[in-house]
């Protein structure tokens, strides 16, 4: 079953990465919030990335921002708008 955690507004990329480093492996949706631009870019994502696999988890974006979900299709992480 996947998890879906509801990034807050403001929230910052270290409490997201913090938040998945807690589960251990499960499928994790990020339901980010309109405006969020904290993954909005490559090396961000990878930083998440890595966390998520570290802590063995599969992770998905949901966002409508294009910055962040062209990040995330360059890193390789499922991304829905």
């Amino acid at each position: 079953m996947t998890e879906i955690y509801q990034v807050p507004p403001d929230a910052s990329l270290e409490a997201v990465r913090r938040a998945v480093g807690q589960w251990r492996n499960k499928r994790i949706a990020l339901l980010l919030p309109d405006g969020w631009l904290e993954l909005n870019n490559v090396a961000r994502m990878r930083l998440l990335q890595r966390q998520a696999q570290i802590q063995h988890n599969e992770v998905a974006i949901i966002t409508r921002e294009a910055a962040t979900r062209s990040a995330a299709r360059q890193v390789g992480i499922p991304v829905f708008s």
